[in-house]
């Protein structure tokens, strides 16, 4: 028996056992090519016919072994969600009219916007599109499936308004000096903040060590930047400097990072606890949107942290900022090749524009105090690794 016959042995095998255990999806017949979609040419190879969603996606986690858990996780959710759709109404998860069924389904029913159906779909489409390619599909079902998007259709994100960030800023956490738990400590004080003035994206803020506040030619600034494995960046030009601007010297920041330091801290906010993926912003900012909703009244779910970055933009254009200079302080690629990854922008001309970023009306908190929450020592890395290989 040839290496290919084990192979499809053992997925029959699989289907087999699968079907015999309640709950599990039920083996498919053949799939017939979709006249509309890319793939269905006449010398596709035939598919297996007891191959199953559940096995199609094992395929694609295991062809890449280390693939990010965060996108393993999403493709999960993603095919647990389609599967469940599909049982439900009696369809077959692979054919391309339960596709886009589920798609006018998360559009509809669920209200998701565009582009979390986009993404769905894209990563229901790549396992699908790597079974094609090694043989066991004959096309891509989810190849071409349009997202529509209806005209006027409202914003994902938008700015919070004047009056939602003085709603803020009188919370329990600035004018009660209140520390709940999921707010990580001081970063319940600090991101709202450093996201209004720096227009940082909320991973990029809650991955920020010690060391990347640093001081050149006078000018004290965040360095944003990756290792490759404990931060990452969403883009090669999110790499950058951002001048810290007066409001945040004002409030204290520089007294925080000196207070933090002493205690030991490598994470300008250890307090924080990563999520499932490891992202050190994902719980943060779910405990952020129960807060707003919550605490502040802050009903609209348009408005959440990413909204503080669409306020700063707004900031830029609001004080006659170059579009070039914007860019270059919130990390975007821009239409300019100039700068190149590992460019950085100038610092001082980029402080000067930070320094004529206003918010009219927007009545800021108290500079900020320690408080309870931060009074224990933290552990560094270092001493973190020591303790371990000492257990």
């Amino acid at each position: 028996m040839s290496s290919r016959q084990r192979a499809c042995a053992l997925d029959a095998i699989r289907a087999q056992v699968a079907c015999s255990r309640p709950g599990r999806e039920a083996p498919r017949s053949p799939v017939a090519p979709d006249p509309g979609s890319s793939g269905a040419d006449s010398g596709a190879a035939a598919p297996t016919p007891d191959i199953t969603l559940t096995d199609l996606i094992a395929h694609w986690r295991d062809a890449v072994p280390d693939r990010p858990r965060r996108t393993v996780l999403e493709m999960a959710r993603s095919a647990r969600e389609l599967k469940a759709f599909a049982r439900a109404r009696g369809l077959d998860p692979l054919q391309r009219p339960t596709l886009i069924a589920w798609r006018d389904h998360l559009a509809g029913e669920r209200g998701l916007a565009p582009k979390t159906i986009g993404k769905k779909l894209a990563l229901i489409g790549a396992a699908l599109q790597l079974a094609v390619d090694d043989g066991r599909l004959p096309y891509n079902p989810a190849a071409r499936i349009r997202i529509h998007r209806p005209h006027g259709a409202p914003r994902s994100r938008v700015p919070f308004t004047v009056d939602g960030l003085n709603a803020l800023f009188a919370s329990p956490v600035y004018r009660r000096g209140h520390r709940p738990r999921g707010g990580g400590g001081e970063a319940a004080y600090w991101l709202p903040l450093l996201g209004l003035f720096t227009g940082l994206r909320l991973e990029e803020a809650a991955q920020l060590r010690c060391r990347d506040l640093q001081v050149s030619d006078g000018i004290p600034y965040l360095l944003i930047t990756a290792d490759g494995h404990h931060t990452r960046l969403k883009t090669r030009s999110s790499e950058r400097r951002i001048p810290l601007h007066a409001e945040l010297l004002a409030r204290g920041l520089l007294d925080y990072h000196r207070h933090v330091r002493a205690q030991g801290a490598d994470w300008l906010f250890p307090h924080l606890r990563p999520d499932c993926t490891g992202r050190r912003g994902g719980n943060w900012g779910k405990w952020f949107g129960r807060y707003l909703r919550r605490q502040v009244g802050i009903d609209d779910r348009r408005q959440v942290f990413h909204s503080l970055r669409h306020g700063f933009r707004q900031a830029c254009r609001e004080a006659g900022i170059e579009e070039e200079m914007a860019d270059a302080l919130l990390g975007h690629a821009g239409r300019s090749t100039g700068r190149r990854y590992g460019d950085l922008y100038p610092l001082r001309p980029l402080a000067e524009a930070m320094a004529r970023i206003r918010y009219p009306g927007v009545h800021l908190p108290p500079p900020w105090t320690v408080s309870g929450s931060d009074t224990a020592p933290f552990r560094s890395e270092q001493q973190r690794q020591a303790q371990e290989d000492s257990a």
